[in-house]
């Protein structure tokens, strides 16, 4: 059972008084002006947490919503980064859903407004904690964490819509646009300036106080991601001085890993649970009800804290084991997921992925992830093919496409969890793996070819998941690479845009339902960026609609 001071003041903050939440029923979003009356600092400190993976107070969404679960920031993440992609693909049809698969989102869908409200809710919540005398109070460490949380949160809004409603005080005039380019140095300036502030980099586990709060590790990695997405964002790799931001981010991705000390979890299990032998590897154990306790938390830059007991929702850690389950699937160890909210049934995964770990991913269907673990040479092969087909056909069913089983509310020690229905485990939003892929991207991207040092951090990543290492690497490996380690994470649009292969004419990577057809077609650039949404338009006229839509 998790024994954290943080998270106990995660789950008192969200019985905070309703006025700060209340204001946001009619959200006018782009004018940030929340009518709130003094609240407790402290929570209104770990409401801006709690706003990256809950859905508002006591169960109920931040704004105006007709299911809560849909609010929240990580679901909303997966759904625009994941299902837009080669990796997942969902049967739903509320929201917009099925058009982010098929990558013809427009501006009236649904799941774009619940992201759009959700950033600025969450950016709304930060202005006004940094406006508060009271809360800045609390001292310099905190404001530092919050002010890196609305970072964060401005980070997702342009990385998603591109050129986006911008204050950093609460104001009653409607937000001024910022470009996407404008978004990127005033990122990475709020980045940089937080650092000094922020908690000594360390791992940590659950049993530490400042266990789920950020340091400067955070901040490191964030400045490493802009780095590497420079070219995106302002079109090219130039730093102020005339150097190259590749060497940056190197640079900083080694700090994390040498001098934060967060590297790679190697550890392993093996206990009987329900008279079952069971051996779980690192990379299961990441993504287990107990990854907090096991030693998993030693890889976790910045975990959002659940706990089945007392931090719970619909969006968050459940959303992530119930979407992608059904009720006759088993885990790894034959073992049932841990929970009963496992009859979801929305989330599968697209051939693409599969053809990342074997070339014939019609051998795997019929079989239990068991059966598949034991004969793809990758423990990231968490797939389950019985009663499944690889083939999405007309995407209306959940037996259409292979299901992942990457997420369950198992603990590695064997132990009940909190409860039988909400999910324990933690959500690692920050992970040392991505400093380590992020160093060998940057290596050859800057070299053409492979460093010594860069094939070191690459072949740990591999030997993590028991995979043979290659004898070099290329940049396409590195992009198969990042497929294999965070699928279902939220970072596949986002890279796939990196390397030029998501929209646009010279994207010759293409997947079953890309633009809406199989095996797929090439869709237009300006679907890199997604539309803002209408209600926004209509609210704020600084805004006007992103080119192409």
């Amino acid at each position: 059972m998790k024994v954290n001071k943080f998270l106990s003041y995660i789950a008192a903050g969200l019985f905070m008084a309703g006025a700060m939440t209340s204001c946001m029923g009619d959200l006018n979003s782009d004018v940030i002006d929340p009518d709130v009356k003094p609240l407790d600092p402290q929570k209104m400190y770990v409401k801006c947490y709690a706003s990256m993976i809950m859905e508002g107070n006591d169960g109920s969404a931040d704004f105006d919503i007709d299911d809560a679960g849909k609010s929240t920031l990580l679901r909303n993440i997966y759904n625009l980064e994941c299902l837009s992609t080669d990796e997942a693909i969902c049967w739903w049809t509320d929201g917009g859903l099925v058009n982010a698969c098929y990558n013809q989102s427009g501006a009236e869908d649904q799941v774009l407004r619940f992201m759009y409200y959700r950033l600025m809710s969450n950016i709304t919540y930060c202005n006004h904690y940094l406006e508060t005398e009271a809360c800045l109070a609390l001292g310099k460490d905190k404001a530092a964490e919050v002010r890196w949380i609305r970072a964060y949160n401005y980070y997702v809004l342009a990385n998603t819509f591109g050129n986006v409603p911008f204050l950093t005080k609460i104001s009653s005039q409607a937000a001024p646009r910022a470009t996407r380019e404008e978004m990127y140095h005033w990122l990475v300036a709020e980045f940089r300036a937080v650092e000094e502030n922020l908690l000594e980099a360390r791992p940590k586990c659950s049993s530490d106080p400042d266990y789920g709060r950020l340091d400067k590790a955070a901040a490191w990695l964030m400045l490493s991601r802009m780095y590497l997405n420079a070219e995106v964002w302002k079109g090219d790799f130039n730093d102020a001085n005339g150097g190259n931001l590749l060497d940056s981010v190197k640079v900083l991705s080694d700090k994390i890993i040498t001098e934060g000390q967060y590297k790679l979890f190697t550890g392993e299990s093996d206990v009987n649970v329900e008279g079952v032998d069971c051996h779980y590897t690192a990379y299961d154990m990441l993504f287990m009800a107990d990854n907090g306790e096991s030693g998993a938390a030693t890889e976790a830059i910045l975990p959002l804290l659940q706990d089945g007991a007392v931090t719970r929702g619909w969006g968050g850690s459940l959303f992530f084991t119930a979407a992608h389950w059904s009720t006759d699937m088993k885990t790894v160890c034959d073992l049932s997921a841990g929970t009963t909210g496992v009859d979801w049934t929305g989330m599968r995964v697209r051939r693409q992925l599969l053809e990342k770990f074997t070339d014939n991913p019609e051998a795997w269907e019929g079989k239990t992830a068991k059966e598949i673990r034991a004969v793809a040479g990758d423990d990231r092969a968490l797939f389950w093919g019985k009663d499944h087909f690889v083939a999405i056909g007309d995407n209306t069913k959940f037996e259409q496409g292979l299901a992942t089983v990457k997420w369950n509310n198992r603990r590695s020690d064997g132990n009940p969890t909190n409860s039988t229905y909400e999910v324990d485990g933690d959500f690692f939003l920050l992970r040392a793996a991505e400093a380590y892929l992020n160093y060998v991207e940057a290596d050859i991207r800057m070299n053409g070819t492979c460093s010594e040092k860069a094939k070191g951090y690459m072949d740990d990543i591999r030997a993590r998941a028991h995979a043979t290492a290659h004898q070099a690497y290329s940049l396409e490996d590195v992009l198969d690479e990042r497929s294999r380690e965070f699928y279902c994470e939220g970072y596949r649009r986002t890279d796939l845009i990196r390397f030029g292969q998501y929209g646009g004419n010279q994207a010759t990577y293409v997947w079953d339902g890309k633009n809406g057809t199989t095996p797929g077609t090439a869709f237009e650039a300006y679907r890199n960026i997604y539309p803002i949404p209408t209600s926004e338009l209509m609210t704020n006229d600084n805004l006007w609609q992103n080119d192409g839509y």
